[in-house]
């Protein structure tokens, strides 16, 4: 069980994804528990409205699992990511990582909002202070 950060702006606006509608309601679980969990929800969910550090709970978790699992419908083609402060092609098919943080810009945006990225320390924050994990 791990955690990164995402930040997502579109046109220039900070979209939130602390709300219910995005969050896993249920407990992280162990490598054991998961058999009887959801598989593809555990690859990369939310919990306790923190609207931008992700729990993992499975192996080879990609950043399109977290848009899928939020029911977050995103058009691919329309976006630029950077993973780590690096920009990346194809980023939905990129590996999550323990503190990977991505800043994902859907449509214009300026790149100023770089500086946005979830930080390892607010992620190790949230970590400690999670009530469901």
């Amino acid at each position: 069980h791990y955690h990164a950060g995402f930040v997502v702006f579109q046109n220039n606006k900070k979209l939130d994804f602390s709300d219910n509608k995005y969050m896993n309601i249920m407990p992280c679980t162990s490598d054991k528990e998961a058999v009887d969990e959801d598989e593809q929800l555990e690859k990369a969910h939310l919990h306790d409205n923190v609207g931008d550090v992700i729990h993992v709970e499975q192996k080879n978790p990609k950043w399109k699992d977290l848009f899928t699992n939020i029911h977050f419908p995103i058009d691919y083609s329309k976006v630029t990511a950077y993973v780590n402060n690096e920009k990346v092609t194809d980023f939905e098919n990129q590996e999550i990582h323990s503190y990977d943080s991505v800043v994902v810009f859907i449509g214009d945006n300026d790149k100023k909002y770089l500086k946005e990225a979830v930080t390892k320390k607010h992620i190790m924050e949230k970590e400690t202070t999670s009530e469901s994990c």
